[in-house]
């Protein structure tokens, strides 16, 4: 249980002890079981928007507190305590929104940023929490940053010593979320990878400036620069959705990527093939490996040498993105 955080009630302070608890948990039965118990609390009188007396967080409320030090929990209980918040009174308003943005920002730092995890940001966001106002963490912190820093720190962490591939692509989700809502644009489609898989590709554009020069049939160079995550790239068309990938950031998708301008169409050689998974490495850079049906070549998009070509597949494909996919908790 999470200490530290102290409420001037006892039923909210009975309500923070146990949502406490979720973090502890490891299965759906137990946390459904914790959320019903906790309803009880919120109607007789517990407050989901309660002010912490005492809290290591600025301004705090009780759903930054409860958020806290989740780190590395199954999304599937942040999902669950979102969705209780949102149909108890949550109000990201207070505070000037900084209830809000507390609670956005707590809930992306340190996250698994699966399936069900982009589910819950979508509802904070679709709910009102503001990802563009400042807040600080913890009381340490001498200047506030808001929910787009925080998820761009999680996307760059991913490239921290060996890389983290899985973290790499579902922050690159997040990233495509937070940024298109802070822009004022649609962040509903944006998604993960794993929905482009197992669908045809029917084109492969180039926007940002991004420039491929050919070295030969399956060989192309492009040439490397620094650019905020997503700022320039490739976007492979299927006949579901678009994929956006920047060698080095990362990838998501989104089928309103069909209508966003673009500089170029390329041929890499796989247009009308299927693609049917992804691995690679967050190493320094993005660095991807594509698989495509029939084939026992796969295309390597590597950011880390500015290369895109095709290899022979000489070693067992594993499918890095299989932790991504969403799970059934029923709840």
């Amino acid at each position: 249980m999470l200490v530290g955080y102290r409420f001037s009630r006892p039923a909210d302070q009975a309500l923070f002890d146990l949502l406490s608890t979720l973090s502890e948990l490891s299965t759906e039965s137990e946390c459904r079981a914790v959320i019903a118990e906790a309803e009880k609390l919120i109607a007789y009188g517990a407050d989901v928007n309660a002010k912490a007396a005492a809290s290591e967080i600025p301004d705090a409320r009780l759903p930054a507190c409860v958020l806290n030090d989740w780190s590395f929990n199954p999304p599937f209980e942040k999902l669950a305590f979102v969705k209780l918040l949102l149909v108890s009174g949550f109000d990201p308003a207070l505070d000037e929104g900084r209830n809000g943005a507390l609670t956005l920002a707590h809930y992306i730092k340190g996250g698994f940023a699966n399936r069900e995890f982009l589910v819950g940001l979508k509802l904070l966001l679709h709910a009102g929490c503001d990802p563009a106002v400042p807040c600080r963490l913890f009381i340490d912190e001498v200047i506030p940053a808001d929910a787009r820093y925080y998820a761009w720190e999680e996307l760059a962490d991913a490239f921290e010593d060996d890389g983290d591939f899985a973290k790499m692509l579902g922050f690159s989700a997040v990233w495509a979320c937070i940024d298109r809502r802070v822009g004022g644009r649609n962040y509903a489609g944006a998604d993960l990878v794993t929905q482009a898989f197992n669908t045809r590709l029917l084109s492969v554009r180039t926007f940002g400036g991004f420039r491929l020069q050919a070295a030969d049939e399956n060989h192309w160079r492009f040439v490397k620069k620094g650019h905020e995550p997503f700022a320039s790239g490739l976007i492979l068309t299927t006949r579901s959705t678009c994929l956006c990938l920047d060698p080095y950031w990362g990838a998501y998708c989104d089928a309103e990527l069909r209508n966003m301008p673009s500089d170029a169409e390329v041929d890499l050689g796989i247009d009308g093939r299927f693609l049917t998974g992804m691995n690679g490495s967050a190493s320094q850079q993005a660095y991807f490996r594509l698989r495509f049906a029939d084939d026992d070549r796969v295309l390597v998009i590597d950011g880390v040498n500015g290369t895109v070509l095709h290899e022979s597949e000489k070693s067992a494909f594993t499918d890095a993105c299989e932790v991504l996919l969403p799970k059934k908790y029923g709840i």
